[in-house]
């Protein structure tokens, strides 16, 4: 029998590693360890030297990995008309092997920064018992002290005589969100620490096309968003993407722990996005009564700081070409049955933790607190 030679070897040991660390999942307790003691290095260390790079490594890498594997098929065609041609053979061997190499390394690295921690327990507190059981009463009171919320942070934000609406530019909001988070360092140990920029994201025309805001690159641990945001929703998710680059990967702890550290910030334009995104989660569980009368609303003033910023957003949209916009009617439903897909998949893979699923961990917090 011909023996491996050191390649396949190697390409076999990074395989058996993978599938070792795929067993992860059935030991939560352990990846909660893990997340906790070894994940924080890991992240911390890489993201101090990619987030000294003015652009997304990440998403340049992603790209050339792309552009490798379409040329995979190309060049195993020309090989059927070149396969006499020794030099061209053996260019094509090495590559396809190189792309089979670095897709076997790519899976070995997400392994330790994302599925490991993924694969722990809600928000790292092991196996608690949770209170699922909340009635709409409940529900309501959440609601409204969302809502009084959001209309209090409004009567806090400058407006001009001329209705100009003044935001805070992106770096200041990026440093105060980044102080809410640390903010509940006490209850959820992994938001201390060094947080690296948040990056925007060249392909952005699509992201937006498909209704992705952002997502973290596990390989260089950039949280990277969609530049296409308005000033009061990127406070929000700037504060879901860290959340996911600490080690919640699940995404009802991203959108649970940005809600509770911005609503929580001294910052009026943090608590406003952080209350104003809470109201639109639990409006969708409240089943509001038949006399409406006495259910609380958004003031008119948190509506024209709404107004304002929605603007804002419309108009940097306008300002840039978007090549997907002038794309052809095919090439747009394309994508967008590729996001479908995605997003169809993804609630498979989360379940109970899917976005939606921060209600419950909503309601959870604050029972005693509101209830």
């Amino acid at each position: 029998m011909k023996e491996l030679t050191a390649y396949w070897k190697t390409a076999l040991l990074i395989l058996s590693l993978s599938v070792l660390m795929l067993c992860a999942k059935f030991f939560p307790k352990y990846c909660d360890k893990y997340t906790d003691k070894f994940y924080s290095r890991i992240c911390d260390g890489v993201s101090k030297l990619t987030g000294r790079i003015p652009f997304a490594l990440g998403e340049v890498l992603m790209f050339v990995g792309a552009l490798a594997v379409v040329l995979c098929p190309i060049f195993l065609i020309l090989l059927i008309f070149l396969h006499k041609k020794a030099k061209y053979r053996k260019f094509c061997a090495g590559f396809h092997k190189t792309v089979l190499m670095t897709l076997l390394c790519v899976v070995l690295i997400y392994m330790p920064t994302w599925y490991i921690p993924f694969s722990g327990t809600l928000l790292g507190e092991g196996t608690v018992a949770r209170r699922d059981n909340f009635d709409n009463d409940q529900v309501g009171t959440l609601l409204r002290y969302s809502i009084e919320g959001a209309n209090s942070a409004a009567e806090e934000i400058e407006i001009k005589e001329d209705g100009t609406v003044v935001f805070p530019d992106d770096e200041e909001l990026h440093r105060k969100t980044v102080e809410a988070m640390k903010s509940l360092k006490d209850e959820y140990s992994r938001l201390a620490g060094y947080y690296p920029p948040v990056k925007r994201a060249m392909c952005s025309g699509i992201l937006d096309h498909m209704g992705i805001g952002g997502y973290n690159y596990p390989f260089t641990m950039e949280p990277t968003i969609n530049k296409y945001y308005d000033p009061l929703y990127l406070p929000f998710i700037e504060a879901h993407e860290l959340a996911h680059h600490k080690g919640y990967y699940k995404e009802n702890e991203a959108n649970f722990l940005s809600m509770v550290a911005l609503s929580e910030s001294d910052d009026p334009f943090l608590r406003l996005s952080g209350f104003y995104q809470m109201y639109w989660y639990l409006i969708d569980e409240y089943n509001f009564p038949d006399d409406p009368s006495d259910e609380p609303y958004i003031s008119e003033r948190t509506e024209q700081i709404i107004d304002a910023s929605t603007y804002i957003l419309n108009q940097k949209y306008k300002s840039e070409p978007n090549a997907v916009d002038d794309s052809p009617q095919e090439v747009q439903q394309f994508i967008s049955d590729v996001s479908d897909e995605g997003w169809d998949i993804q609630s498979e893979v989360l379940k109970e933790n899917t976005y939606s699923g921060c209600v419950k961990l909503l309601l959870e917090y604050y029972y005693g607190k509101l209830y």
